[in-house]
């Protein structure tokens, strides 16, 4: 019943720092029974029947199941306590921090309204189920009124979480930087650390950013049409054979070599990139374009300019002969841009000299009268300067060699910068750093990175055609064409010295050139050493040093085992401070503590009575109604005959004989083998660690919470097989085959099975989307609140149209008809003219005639096909998809065409919505519907499957009986299992034999008809029943319907229970709901 109770970790989310340990299999104790004791431990808390639940058994039962982290609690609220004052409730740190454990995401619009409330109406039942809230108190249930009552519980609850997180976050980063020899929390450069440094983390993290645009396409040949629209040659011969586009003027088949005037410019190129940009996106921006000529600026780019004036410089010097003496240009012009300057000197003055800007060459150091004179020049233009050399050769012989060398012209060399508002655009995006550009597509970040080797920025204008993509590329769904429009390095972290290295001040101190940066990345890198595990090492470290003690030995074995597992496990240490266990004996005290770690006058101590109250107060009722349920259960007769432990009569001797000598005996004998040790722990999966010394029964009464090894068997905290068994029985008596067939007519009504194609159209603003099915789902999830009216009506149009135009193809089925649409859809150019296509659809046009479809491209439409799949209505899909199958199935059924392959598919009505997109599906075939079980079948069914898991498990321990007896082993338990498993047989042989009669056999298996039948309906149908409230809600009413003949010790009690079964109901009403 209690699975749908709902704890709130009292730690804290997140934290995590004490496992709470759940009733499953686990040992503990020594013959020294360190069990500090509650006031009036045997006052009766609550009774019912033979049943008495002293205030000791309670306690015990709560202890097991919430005892150590409530303790931790109460511990750390007075370690903590001045920490915990300090919590301003109210400030935005503490705020965010409490929505982070309540909705478990770091920013609520990630979560729907109504996930969001789902989340906080958990919380709120947690918080009146464990009493922390009062019903009166959660009236505004509203999770963003933050001043409800509600809330201001909430807040209250995760006080000590938060201040005992910011703490041991304060705590570990003072450590830290005591253990730095330095002083400083990070090596400051790589020449330090080259793994941690704050210079290693700049180097990983800033990459500085690139200026530039993308324009995706469906395909390369709807790329390739857009470019040739905006006069880019696309011809195979032409297109990546040079350097550059070349313009559609171009005729290759008159011309073959492509000359400098037929290559577009790079203000050309740029151009043609930002209208095919407007028109790939114009449909994001209300159908206008993107980057108008407002949205960038023209500029003069110097260091180009100046490579044309050297590319022109040792153009006039090669493959020319001077004379004796050459008069060298000291300007270059560019053309309506002014001039620039030029300086020259010869490298060896042994050769030649220049003066006056004339170079007068030294042919005595020849002998032919030929001279090659190495020069260096500088060209200054504006603001820019760049060296280089060049080579002329001067002849003193020939009469014809030149004298002086022409001042050159060159043009100007421009770029395009985009301005601050179209960069600043919340819609659109043209700076990227290289983590956003990998959101969108690894394989694009290789392209848009300031160290791209795929695309560069040169300052030679030959060179310019690296900047972006001559052809398109493909990456993940789509072909793009990119344009790197500048590259923006990040800023140097700490000043430089002339060789590059970094520089250090007369102290020898490295010089930080940008402080606030530096600050920035050291903040960041110290959040990231804050880890779970750094907080959780420090909350352990101070209660190292304030020296908790446990007096009760169950807690201190949990805890104990805790620490050595975060230690060894999680942290993989050797070395540390090891956790010493005391043997020491309190009778009232079960931790102590000093509250001023060292001060040994300081130590404060917890009693037993108050971890009593304080669990008490929050898991009384749900831990009585366990103890009641238990009893309801086992004392019931029809379903155990087996022993009553409560009034220790053995019902029958033969079974319990078997089932103590089988069961109980096995876990006692490995238990005092010392199984349940650290050495053993991964084998048999006990936690945590109980040696043979602990003491048997004080293991089972901490462990288990029974008192004798009887109580083993029947008690719902071990799952004995008498409560297994009778628990069966429970379950199969209230799972009624009323209540199943309700269930199968249900699914038989709303059953189908179809097989279909569906045709999805969707859209994928970021351009993001890859062929891996999970990347698709969520892309369309991300894009399912972005549709305009436009498109919606666009989807519906384009889905209607490709199966008007499927039987236009050349598919021999609709299947491949539209797997081929979809392929000339993608390759359609993104252009439509409204009076065109109105008459080419009106005339009936092939498809393969007109582009139908760039109408829809251009609003950012994409279509994907799914070949044949087959759904029923058991199968996870959308429900607006499963009501379209069971539409479609329910007129092939009207046609009389059920368990047929249709000649023609029927196809659906008009597009339907899902959060992926619009589909448009067609039904191939429709399966007929199996009839439901009779009544007879079901018992038959269900008798049979009785009988044939006790034949198996037999099979199973004649099994081990024979191997272990081949080794020698003592094989008495296996032997008593097998008898109780054989008169389990018995009685399910009888009831087969009664229902079948003569027909009965050992193998005896369901005709195919009545099991096909069972797999169909009944199955999924008794999972249904039993795995819903069914149980929860039959144990509610009997509790309720007895609750005037339990006595309570509390005068209290009796309201608080039924409150708490109401609380309970509700939970139940809305599981069911959901």
């Amino acid at each position: 019943m209690l699975k749908l109770l709902k704890r709130i970790a009292p730690v804290g989310v997140g934290i995590l720092l004490i496992l709470v340990i759940t009733v499953t299999v686990s040992l503990v104790k020594s013959s020294n029974d360190r069990t500090p004791a509650i006031n009036n431990a045997n006052d009766v808390y609550a009774s019912y029947g033979d049943l008495t639940i002293t205030n000791e058994k309670l306690y015990t039962l709560m202890k097991n199941q919430y005892g150590l982290t409530d303790l931790i609690n109460l511990v750390d609220g007075e370690l903590f306590k001045d920490e915990v004052e300090k919590v301003d409730v109210n400030s935005e740190e503490f705020i965010s921090f409490v929505k982070e454990q309540v909705f478990q995401v770091e920013d609520l619009s990630d979560l729907e309204e109504d996930e969001a409330q789902d989340k906080w109406d958990q919380v709120i039942d947690s918080l009146i189920l464990t009493g922390l809230l009062t019903k009166s108190q959660a009236q505004d249930k509203d999770y963003t009124n933050e001043s409800s009552e509600v809330w201001n519980v909430v807040k209250e609850y995760y006080k000590l979480s938060y201040a005992r997180e910011e703490w041991a976050k304060a705590e570990y980063l003072k450590k830290y930087l005591e253990n730095r020899e330095d002083g400083n929390m990070f090596d400051m450069t790589n020449a330090e650390n080259a793994t941690s440094s704050v210079e290693k983390y700049f180097e990983d993290n800033y990459t500085g950013k690139v200026t530039g645009l993308f324009v995706p396409f469906t395909s390369e040949a709807a790329a390739l049409a857009m470019m040739n629209k905006y006069g880019i040659n696309t011809l195979d011969k032409v297109l990546g054979s040079n350097d550059g586009w070349v313009s559609s003027t171009y005729d290759y088949y008159s011309k073959a070599e492509v000359e400098e005037s037929d290559m577009l410019t790079y203000l050309q190129v740029c151009e043609a990139f930002f209208k095919m940009y407007n028109e790939v996106y114009a449909y994001l921006n209300e159908g206008k374009d993107v980057i108008t000529s407002d949205s960038y600026t023209k500029v003069l780019k110097e260091e180009n300019t100046i490579q044309s004036v050297i590319a022109a410089l040792k153009d006039a010097l090669t493959d020319k002969t001077y004379g004796a003496s050459v008069t060298l240009p000291t300007v270059a012009y560019v053309n309506g841009e002014g001039e620039a300057t030029i300086t020259w000197s010869v490298d060896n003055e042994k050769y030649g000299k220049v003066e006056n800007n004339v170079l007068n060459g030294d042919f005595s150091t020849t002998d032919d009268g030929e001279l090659d004179i190495k020069l260096s020049f500088e060209v200054s233009y504006k603001e820019a300067k760049i060296t280089g050399t060049a080579t002329v050769s001067l002849d003193n012989e020939d009469s014809d060699a030149l004298t002086s060398i022409d001042a050159v012209t060159v043009e100007p060399f421009y770029s395009y910068e985009l301005k601050e508002e179209l960069l600043n655009n919340e819609n659109f995006k043209f700076q990227w750093t290289e983590a956003e550009a990998e959101e969108i597509n690894a394989t694009l970040a290789d392209y848009l990175s300031v160290d791209s080797t795929k695309l560069t920025i040169s300052t030679k204008p030959t060179e310019a055609y690296k900047s972006y993509t001559v052809e398109p590329v493909k990456i993940g769904n789509y072909y793009y064409l990119i344009l790197k429009l500048a590259n923006h390095e990040q800023t140097d972290l700490f000043e430089k010295t002339s060789d590059g290295e970094n520089a250090k001040d007369e102290n020898g101190k490295y010089i930080i050139a940008d402080q606030e940066l530096y600050d920035e990345i050291v903040a960041k890198m110290t959040e990231e050493l804050l880890t779970d595990n750094a907080i959780n090492e420090m909350l352990y470290e101070k209660r190292q040093n304030h020296n908790v003690k446990f007096y009760d030995s169950y807690l201190e074995a949990l805890y104990e085992y805790e620490y050595k597992y975060f230690y060894e496990t999680t942290l993989k240490a050797n070395d540390y401070d090891e956790y010493k266990t005391t043997k020491k004996n309190k009778k009232e005290v079960v931790v102590t503590f000093q509250t001023e770690a060292g001060n040994k006058k300081s130590v404060k101590e917890i009693k037993a009575q108050e971890l009593y109250e304080n669990l008490e107060k929050k898991y009384a009722e749900n831990c009585v109604a366990n103890l009641v349920e238990n009893y309801i259960l086992i004392t019931d007769e029809a379903l155990n005959s087996v022993y009553n432990p409560y009034t220790n009569t053995i019902i029958n001797e033969t079974s319990y004989k078997n089932l103590m000598n089988s069961e109980i005996q096995t876990l006692r004998k490995n238990f005092e083998s010392d199984y349940f040790t650290y050495s053993y722990l991964s084998y048999y999966g006990f936690t945590p660690n109980f040696p043979a010394e602990y003491g048997w029964k004080k293991f089972i009464k901490d462990y288990f919470v029974v008192e004798s090894d009887q109580e083993l068997l029947t008690s719902s905290t071990y799952g004995g097989t008498i409560y297994a068994d009778a628990l069966e029985a429970y379950i199969d008596n209230l799972a009624t085959y009323e209540l199943i067939k309700d269930e199968m007519e249900e699914a038989y009504q709303d059953w189908y099975k179809v097989s279909v194609i569906n045709l999805l159209v969707y859209i994928d603003n970021n351009y993001n989307a890859n062929d891996a099915a999970e990347n698709s789902a969520e892309i369309a999830l991300e894009e399912k609140d972005n549709w305009t009216d436009e498109q919606v009506k666009l989807a519906k149009e384009l889905a209607d149209l490709m199966y008007k135009f499927a039987n236009q193809t050349n598919g021999a089925t609709l299947s491949e008809q539209l797997t081929t649409l979809v392929t000339l859809y993608n390759e359609a150019a993104y252009e439509y003219n409204e009076t065109e296509w109105n008459a080419a659809y009106a005339n009936e046009t092939s498809v393969y005639e007109f582009n139908y479809f760039g109408k829809y491209k251009l609003q950012g439409l994409n279509v994907k096909f799914e070949k044949a799949n087959s759904y029923d209505s058991s199968s996870s899909i959308l429900e607006e998809f499963a009501d379209e199958c069971k539409v479609l199935w329910n007129q092939i059924k009207d046609l009389g065409l059920l368990g047929k392959t249709l000649d023609t598919p029927l196809i659906g009505g008009e597009a339907f919505y899902t959060d992926y997109g619009y589909h448009k599906i067609a039904v191939l075939s429709a399966s007929e519907k199996v009839d439901l079980p009779t009544a007879d079948e079901v018992k038959l069914h269900r008798a049979l499957t009785l009988y044939n898991a006790v034949v198996t498990k037999i099979a199973e321990v004649d099994k081990n009986i024979d191997s272990y007896t081949q080794s020698g082993y003592d094989v008495s338990s296996y032997e008593a299992e097998k008898a109780y498993l054989e008169t389990k047989l018995e009685k399910y042989e009888a009831v087969l034999k009664e229902i079948l009669g003569d027909e009965f056999a050992e193998d005896y298996k369901l005709e195919e008809d009545v099991q096909e039948k069972i797999d169909q309906w009944y199955t999924s149908a008794e999972t249904t029943v039993e795995g819903g409230t069914l149980v929860t809600r039959s144990y509610i009413a009997k509790l309720t319907e007895i609750v005037d003949s339990i006595t309570f010790a509390n005068s209290n009690g009796k309201a608080e229970f039924l409150e708490f079964l109401d609380l309970l109901l509700e939970q139940c009403n809305k599981a069911d709901e959901e």
